[in-house]
């Protein structure tokens, strides 16, 4: 995942730096021509050929060169809006794996909780079998001693409140025990859909970047074109 954000992160500022020169060069165009035109404006020659021009080959290729260059500019800002939604995908998709993270993290720490829970049920139980174990000689002694009645009643009472006890927190902690279970369920169930979204998202960032290499392409060929009838005139 890191590899893909670095390779996005690359290819933007390349297509960025590409579209600075390509700005500079343009630039560099309308400058000299600029220049070209102030040197030549006064000329009676130049006076002249503009009055004519209409009558001239060079209008048909002005028009194609402006239907170029309305070409280029559409494909630019369409590539910008591509940039733009490529760019709002990648800060998605980092926030998807942030959350990810965090269900994780949380994942682990209700099946180590889930853990213990377990742990203490089974040492609850062993500690009811052992009590339950104990009473059964109480009551045992109980038959043989009658003049022991009195102190056997006392420690049966005293084990079935303990029992009592245990039982309950035995039946606390497999509530608590059915309660983590279900909570992993879900968390299990969020990262699944939070899987499936950053497939998705990362699909669709595929084929933005698929179409900017496209759309860049033609931006490249209605540039080249532009040159070749630049320097036919």
């Amino acid at each position: 995942m890191t590899q893909l954000q670095a390779l996005c992160r690359g290819a933007l500022a390349r297509k960025n730096y590409q579209r600075r020169i390509q700005q500079l060069n343009a630039i560099r165009v309308i400058q000299r021509n600029g220049r070209a035109l102030l040197k030549i404006r006064n000329w009676k020659w130049w006076r002249l050929f503009t009055k004519i021009k209409p009558l001239l080959q060079v209008t048909r290729q002005d028009e194609e060169l402006k239907q170029k260059q309305e070409e280029m500019n559409r494909l630019k800002t369409e590539m910008g809006s591509r940039v733009i939604q490529a760019q709002d995908m990648e800060e998605k998709l980092q926030l998807v794996q942030q959350e990810r993270s965090v269900l994780n993290d949380r994942l682990a720490h209700l099946n180590e909780v889930l853990g213990e829970c377990e742990e203490n049920s089974r040492r609850m139980q062993k500690r009811n079998d052992e009590l339950e174990s104990i009473l059964q000689e109480m009551e045992q002694r109980l038959q043989e001693a009658v003049d022991q009645l009195n102190k056997s009643n006392k420690d049966q009472r005293e084990y079935d409140q303990r029992l009592r006890d245990t039982t309950k927190r035995l039946e606390d902690e497999e509530q608590n025990r059915q309660k983590l279970q279900l909570e992993r369920t879900q968390s299990e169930g969020k990262i699944k859909n939070l899987e499936n979204l950053v497939a998705t998202l990362q699909n669709e960032l595929s084929k933005g970047q698929k179409e900017q290499i496209v759309l860049y392409d033609k931006f490249q060929d209605t540039v080249v074109d532009r040159q070749k009838e630049e320097e036919k005139l």
